[in-house]
């Protein structure tokens, strides 16, 4: 029996599109299936390349945009775990669920960095932050 999951059918569905044909839309900014596809293939072959292995962690840490359906699709691809954390927790809460939940990759846009940099040296959990 053949085990699959949401990034085997991402990855069998990029290639029988049209390249052009939109996969996510933010306003007036469109990602294309081929660009989510390419670009979720390269985060996941990246987290396993600093050593993020199949069922390990990984934190989102920002409001909803493209990158976080892309970061989605990169986790499906690579067996990764999504950890979701919301925008508006303060640093304790923020700290407790990456402490709690073993991310050992988190991702954060830059409206969160000052957040990030406070918790950085608490966080002995993550090898890698992005």
């Amino acid at each position: 029996m053949t085990k699959w999951n949401l990034g085997d059918i991402l990855d069998a569905i990029e290639p029988a599109l049209p390249p052009d044909t939109p996969a996510l839309i933010h306003g007036t900014r469109v990602i294309t299936w081929a660009e989510m596809g390419a670009r979720s293939n390269n985060i996941a072959r990246a987290l396993a390349a600093h050593g993020i292995s199949s069922g390990a962690k990984v934190a989102f840490y920002m409001r909803n945009r493209p990158e976080y359906g892309e970061l989605m699709a990169a986790c499906f691809k690579g067996r990764f775990t999504h950890v979701n954390i919301n925008y508006r927790y303060r640093p304790e809460e923020v700290f407790y669920i990456f402490d709690d939940s073993d991310s050992e990759a988190i991702f954060y846009s830059a409206e969160f960095r000052d957040c990030i940099v406070e918790l950085t040296d608490r966080l002995t959990k993550a090898k890698l932050f992005v």
